[in-house]
C-alpha cells in the first residue's frame, strides 16, 4: 500500500516546483528572488528566519483591539519568507495538510474552491492544477500580488479577493479551506460561520488549526479544538471526520 505521506508529498511538489527545479525548497526560493529581483542567497536566509522575523515583530506592534490584530496581517512582507520555507517542507512536512484539501475535493466531486487565508497561493495552486475553480481571499496585499504573479506564469486563472474590503458570496463554493488561519483571528466563531454560508449545502469545509503553544508563533490565539466543535451546529456545519489533523466539516445536517 503506497504512503498517504509520499503521496501528499508528491502531489505538493509537483504544483510547487517550476521546470528545472527538482528542489523544492530551491524551486520556491528561486521563484520568491525571481519575483523580488534579489539573490537567491538573501532571499533563503529571510525564508530561513522568517519565523523569527514575525515572531518579533507581533512582539513589536503587540496588537490587541480585533482592529490591530487585522491591521498586522494587512502590513509587511515576512508572510512571503515564512509561507514559502514552511511550503518548501524544509523543516517539517506540517505544510502536507493543505494537500487533504485537494483529496476531499476529490472524493466528493468539488468544482468551485475558496482558500481563505490562502497567502501566497500555493494550496490555491495545487487545486487549479487539478481543475478546480479557485478563489483565494488574502488581506495582505504583497501576498495577493504575490500569488497572482504566480498563477500568471503558470498560466493558471484564479479569482482574487479581500475577505476585509468584500463580502463572500453566499452558498457558492463546493470546497472551502481555512488551513492554519483561524487561530490567528480573535473571533474565530464568527469567520466560521462566515465561511459555512459561502458553502453550498452539502459542501465541504476542511479546517486545521495548531492544538499546541508554538514559541515562534505568539500570533496564535488560542489552541483548543473544542473552540471550533462547540461553534459548528451555530455555523451549521457538521464534522465528517478528522484526516492527518485536518478536520473534514459539511454544511447542513449531520447524520444522527
Amino acid at each position: 500500500m503506497a504512503d498517504p505521506a509520499a503521496q501528499r508529498r508528491a502531489l505538493w511538489a509537483e504544483a510547487l516546483a517550476l521546470p528545472g527545479h527538482p528542489d523544492l525548497a530551491e524551486s520556491l526560493v528561486a521563484e520568491l528572488a525571481d519575483y523580488l529581483g534579489a539573490p537567491p542567497e538573501e532571499v533563503a536566509e529571510r525564508c530561513r528566519h522568517g519565523a523569527a522575523a514575525l515572531a518579533a515583530a507581533w512582539s513589536a506592534s503587540a496588537p490587541s483591539r480585533p482592529e490591530e490584530v487585522a491591521g498586522f496581517y494587512r502590513q509587511g512582507d515576512d508572510y512571503l519568507f515564512e509561507l514559502s520555507w514552511w511550503h518548501a517542507l524544509a523543516e517539517d512536512d506540517s505544510a502536507l495538510v493543505q494537500v487533504v484539501a485537494l483529496e476531499q475535493a476529490q472524493a466528493h466531486g468539488c468544482r468551485r474552491a475558496l482558500d481563505f487565508g490562502s497567502g501566497i497561493g500555493a494550496l490555491g495552486l495545487l487545486l487549479a492544477r487539478h481543475g478546480l475553480e479557485v478563489t483565494l481571499a488574502e488581506v495582505n496585499p504583497a501576498l495577493q500580488d504575490y500569488a497572482r504573479w504566480r498563477f500568471a506564469r503558470r498560466g493558471l486563472a484564479a479569482t482574487f479577493l479581500d475577505p476585509d474590503a468584500e463580502p463572500l458570496p453566499a452558498a457558492s463554493y463546493d470546497l472551502v479551506t481555512a488551513i492554519d488561519v483561524l487561530e490567528h483571528l480573535p473571533d474565530p466563531e464568527a469567520a466560521l460561520a462566515r465561511l459555512a454560508a459561502a458553502l453550498r449545502p452539502g459542501g465541504v469545509m476542511v479546517v486545521h488549526a495548531p492544538d499546541q503553544p508554538d514559541p515562534l508563533r505568539p500570533m496564535h490565539l488560542w489552541h483548543e479544538p473544542e473552540r471550533l466543535y462547540a461553534a459548528l451546529p451555530a455555523a451549521g456545519l457538521w464534522l465528517e471526520r478528522a484526516v492527518a489533523g485536518a478536520l473534514v466539516l459539511r454544511r447542513g445536517v449531520g447524520p444522527r
